[in-house]
Protein backbone atom coordinates (compact mmCIF):
# COMPACT_ATOMS: atom_id res chain seq x y z
CA UNK A 1 0.00 0.00 0.00
CA UNK A 2 1.51 3.36 0.55
CA UNK A 3 3.50 2.43 3.35
CA UNK A 4 5.36 0.48 1.19
CA UNK A 5 5.01 3.32 -1.78
CA UNK A 6 6.64 6.01 0.54
CA UNK A 7 9.48 3.31 1.18
CA UNK A 8 10.17 2.56 -2.02
CA UNK A 9 10.60 5.93 -3.07
CA UNK A 10 12.62 6.61 -0.34
CA UNK A 11 15.26 3.98 -1.56
CA UNK A 12 14.86 5.32 -4.94
CA UNK A 13 15.90 9.39 -3.27
CA UNK A 14 18.87 7.21 -1.37
CA UNK A 15 20.26 6.20 -5.20
CA UNK A 16 19.87 9.78 -6.98
CA UNK A 17 22.69 11.75 -8.33
CA UNK A 18 21.36 14.64 -8.77
CA UNK A 19 18.59 17.35 -7.55
CA UNK A 20 16.75 17.02 -11.39
CA UNK A 21 16.60 13.05 -10.50
CA UNK A 22 15.59 13.40 -6.89
CA UNK A 23 12.68 16.12 -8.30
CA UNK A 24 11.45 12.77 -11.11
CA UNK A 25 11.61 10.61 -8.37
CA UNK A 26 9.26 12.25 -6.38
CA UNK A 27 7.01 13.60 -9.43
CA UNK A 28 6.51 10.34 -10.63
CA UNK A 29 5.72 8.56 -6.98
CA UNK A 30 3.11 11.40 -5.57
CA UNK A 31 1.85 10.90 -9.63
CA UNK A 32 1.93 7.45 -10.58
CA UNK A 33 1.99 5.95 -7.14
CA UNK A 34 -0.57 8.18 -5.29
CA UNK A 35 -2.37 8.40 -8.22
CA UNK A 36 -2.90 12.57 -7.94
CA UNK A 37 -4.22 14.25 -11.50
CA UNK A 38 -1.58 17.28 -10.82
CA UNK A 39 1.58 17.65 -8.61
CA UNK A 40 3.42 20.90 -7.98
CA UNK A 41 6.65 20.98 -6.69
CA UNK A 42 7.78 23.74 -5.10
CA UNK A 43 11.61 24.52 -4.16
CA UNK A 44 12.49 27.44 -1.30
CA UNK A 45 15.98 29.16 -2.37
CA UNK A 46 17.44 31.42 0.67
CA UNK A 47 19.83 32.92 -1.28
CA UNK A 48 17.63 34.50 -3.99
CA UNK A 49 14.77 34.33 -1.55
CA UNK A 50 12.12 32.81 -3.64
CA UNK A 51 9.89 30.02 -4.29
CA UNK A 52 10.43 28.19 -7.51
CA UNK A 53 7.74 25.55 -9.45
CA UNK A 54 10.31 23.03 -10.22
CA UNK A 55 8.29 20.45 -11.66
CA UNK A 56 4.22 20.40 -12.02
CA UNK A 57 1.27 18.74 -14.44
CA UNK A 58 -0.24 20.90 -17.08
CA UNK A 59 -4.12 20.55 -17.38
CA UNK A 60 -3.60 18.00 -19.99
CA UNK A 61 -1.90 16.00 -17.61
CA UNK A 62 1.48 16.66 -19.23
CA UNK A 63 4.69 16.74 -16.78
CA UNK A 64 6.36 19.89 -16.69
CA UNK A 65 9.79 19.48 -15.80
CA UNK A 66 10.60 24.03 -15.01
CA UNK A 67 7.63 25.91 -15.31
CA UNK A 68 9.70 29.15 -14.64
CA UNK A 69 6.98 30.03 -11.77
CA UNK A 70 8.58 31.93 -9.27
CA UNK A 71 7.10 34.11 -6.36
CA UNK A 72 9.44 36.38 -3.86
CA UNK A 73 9.14 35.26 -0.24
CA UNK A 74 9.88 39.04 0.37
CA UNK A 75 7.47 40.48 3.32
CA UNK A 76 5.57 42.40 0.71
CA UNK A 77 5.37 39.86 -1.51
CA UNK A 78 1.72 38.41 -3.00
CA UNK A 79 3.18 35.00 -1.95
CA UNK A 80 2.12 35.88 1.38
CA UNK A 81 -1.58 36.78 0.90
CA UNK A 82 -2.46 33.27 -0.40
CA UNK A 83 -3.49 31.48 2.66
CA UNK A 84 -1.70 27.74 1.77
CA UNK A 85 1.64 29.70 1.18
CA UNK A 86 1.06 32.04 3.85
CA UNK A 87 0.61 29.26 6.73
CA UNK A 88 2.87 26.50 5.26
CA UNK A 89 5.93 29.25 4.68
CA UNK A 90 4.87 30.19 8.49
CA UNK A 91 5.13 26.53 9.94
CA UNK A 92 1.84 24.41 9.23
CA UNK A 93 2.27 21.01 8.29
CA UNK A 94 -0.13 21.10 5.35
CA UNK A 95 -2.83 23.11 3.72
CA UNK A 96 -6.38 21.98 2.81
CA UNK A 97 -9.35 23.42 0.63
CA UNK A 98 -12.84 22.86 -0.60
CA UNK A 99 -11.96 25.74 -2.95
CA UNK A 100 -8.41 26.91 -4.14
CA UNK A 101 -9.40 29.19 -6.43
CA UNK A 102 -11.78 31.62 -4.31
CA UNK A 103 -8.49 31.57 -1.68
CA UNK A 104 -6.04 32.50 -4.42
CA UNK A 105 -4.88 35.79 -4.68
CA UNK A 106 -6.33 37.34 -7.79
CA UNK A 107 -3.06 38.05 -9.50
CA UNK A 108 -2.16 34.39 -8.69
CA UNK A 109 -5.27 32.86 -10.51
CA UNK A 110 -3.66 32.48 -14.29
CA UNK A 111 -2.40 29.36 -13.00
CA UNK A 112 -5.43 27.84 -12.04
CA UNK A 113 -7.27 28.78 -15.25
CA UNK A 114 -10.66 29.65 -13.04
CA UNK A 115 -11.59 26.04 -11.68
CA UNK A 116 -12.97 25.81 -7.98
CA UNK A 117 -11.25 22.83 -6.88
CA UNK A 118 -9.97 20.89 -3.63
CA UNK A 119 -6.09 21.28 -3.03
CA UNK A 120 -4.39 20.10 -1.21
CA UNK A 121 -0.41 21.06 0.06
CA UNK A 122 2.20 19.71 2.02
CA UNK A 123 5.32 21.69 3.36
CA UNK A 124 9.15 20.10 2.69
CA UNK A 125 11.22 20.67 5.58
CA UNK A 126 14.51 20.23 6.65
CA UNK A 127 15.04 19.96 10.26
CA UNK A 128 13.09 23.03 11.23
CA UNK A 129 13.30 25.36 7.66
CA UNK A 130 10.87 24.95 5.19
CA UNK A 131 12.48 23.88 1.78
CA UNK A 132 9.45 23.49 -0.41
CA UNK A 133 5.90 22.66 -1.05
CA UNK A 134 4.10 19.88 -3.09
CA UNK A 135 0.64 20.53 -4.15
CA UNK A 136 -1.74 18.12 -5.21
CA UNK A 137 -5.08 17.99 -7.18
CA UNK A 138 -7.46 15.97 -9.30
CA UNK A 139 -8.52 18.37 -11.21
CA UNK A 140 -8.86 15.90 -14.49
CA UNK A 141 -10.81 13.15 -12.82
CA UNK A 142 -12.97 15.18 -10.44
CA UNK A 143 -11.56 12.74 -7.58
CA UNK A 144 -12.43 14.32 -4.23
CA UNK A 145 -9.51 14.95 -2.19
CA UNK A 146 -9.88 15.17 1.64
CA UNK A 147 -7.50 16.37 4.82
CA UNK A 148 -7.28 13.27 5.46
CA UNK A 149 -5.53 12.42 2.63
CA UNK A 150 -2.53 14.83 4.14
CA UNK A 151 -0.79 11.66 5.82
CA UNK A 152 0.79 9.85 3.58
CA UNK A 153 1.77 13.16 1.64
CA UNK A 154 3.13 14.00 4.81
CA UNK A 155 5.11 10.63 5.26
CA UNK A 156 6.87 11.16 1.96
CA UNK A 157 7.63 14.97 2.69
CA UNK A 158 9.38 14.24 5.49
CA UNK A 159 12.01 11.85 3.61
CA UNK A 160 11.71 14.07 0.96
CA UNK A 161 12.46 17.15 2.53
CA UNK A 162 16.03 15.66 3.37
CA UNK A 163 16.77 14.28 0.02
CA UNK A 164 16.09 16.80 -2.00
CA UNK A 165 18.34 18.92 0.45
CA UNK A 166 21.20 16.18 0.56
CA UNK A 167 21.20 16.64 -3.47
CA UNK A 168 21.17 20.01 -3.41
CA UNK A 169 24.14 20.38 -1.51
CA UNK A 170 25.62 17.45 -3.40
CA UNK A 171 24.79 19.90 -6.59
CA UNK A 172 26.76 22.83 -4.92
CA UNK A 173 29.24 20.76 -4.28
CA UNK A 174 29.57 19.18 -8.24
CA UNK A 175 29.62 23.10 -9.46
CA UNK A 176 32.55 23.92 -6.54
CA UNK A 177 34.27 21.17 -7.41
CA UNK A 178 34.10 22.45 -11.22
CA UNK A 179 34.68 25.96 -10.62
CA UNK A 180 38.00 24.72 -8.70
CA UNK A 181 39.12 22.69 -11.13
CA UNK A 182 39.01 25.65 -13.66
CA UNK A 183 40.98 27.49 -11.54
CA UNK A 184 43.56 25.13 -10.69
CA UNK A 185 44.11 24.62 -14.50
CA UNK A 186 44.41 28.47 -14.77
CA UNK A 187 46.55 28.88 -12.65
CA UNK A 188 48.99 26.04 -14.05
CA UNK A 189 48.31 27.48 -17.74
CA UNK A 190 49.52 30.98 -16.10
CA UNK A 191 52.27 29.35 -14.20
CA UNK A 192 53.79 27.04 -17.35
CA UNK A 193 53.54 30.37 -19.48
CA UNK A 194 55.27 32.53 -16.58
CA UNK A 195 57.93 29.88 -16.63
CA UNK A 196 58.68 30.01 -20.80
CA UNK A 197 59.00 33.79 -20.44
CA UNK A 198 60.98 33.41 -17.46
CA UNK A 199 63.82 30.87 -19.65
CA UNK A 200 63.21 33.31 -22.70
Amino acid sequence: GELSLIGEISRSLGGAQSLEAALDIVYAGIRGGLGYDRVGIHLVDPRSELLTEVRGTDADGRKLSATGRSLSLAPDSSIWQAPSNALLLRGALFYYTEDVYAETPPEQRESLDGVPRQNLTVALRNGEAVTGLIAVDNLVSGQPIAAADAGPLLALAAQVGTAIERARLQERERIERQRLGILVESARSLNSSLDRDAIL
